[in-house]
C-alpha cells in the first residue's frame, strides 16, 4: 500500500511539473506579447509626437497666411486685378477659389 501511495504521488508530481512547465512557457510567450506590444505602443508615441510637431508647425504657417490675408482684404488688395496678387501663389489660388 505504500508503494501505491507513493506512486500515486509521483504521478501526481509528475503532472505538476507538467503544468507547471506548460504554465511557465504560456507566461513567457505572454510576456514576449506584452514586450511586442510596448515597443508598438512606444512606436506610435513616437509618430504621435512627430505628426504633433509637423501640425503645431502647420497651424503656425496658417495662422501666418491667415494674417496676410487678412491685411490683405482690409486693404483691398484681394479686390484687385488677379495680376496684383500673382506674386502670391497661395493667395491666388484663395482669390480662384473664391471666384
Amino acid at each position: 500500500e505504500v508503494e501505491r501511495s507513493l506512486e500515486s504521488m509521483t504521478a501526481e508530481r509528475d503532472g505538476l511539473q507538467q503544468r507547471l512547465t506548460s504554465t511557465s512557457e504560456e507566461l513567457s510567450e505572454q510576456l514576449q506579447a506584452v514586450e511586442q506590444a510596448k515597443a508598438y505602443i512606444s512606436e506610435l508615441k513616437s509618430e504621435n509626437d512627430s505628426l504633433f510637431t509637423q501640425l503645431q508647425h502647420c497651424l503656425v504657417k496658417f495662422e501666418a497666411v491667415n494674417v496676410r490675408l487678412n491685411l490683405w482684404r482690409s486693404s483691398g488688395k484681394l479686390n484687385d486685378s488677379t495680376s496684383t496678387v500673382s506674386e502670391y501663389p497661395l493667395t491666388r489660388s484663395v482669390v480662384g477659389i473664391k471666384k
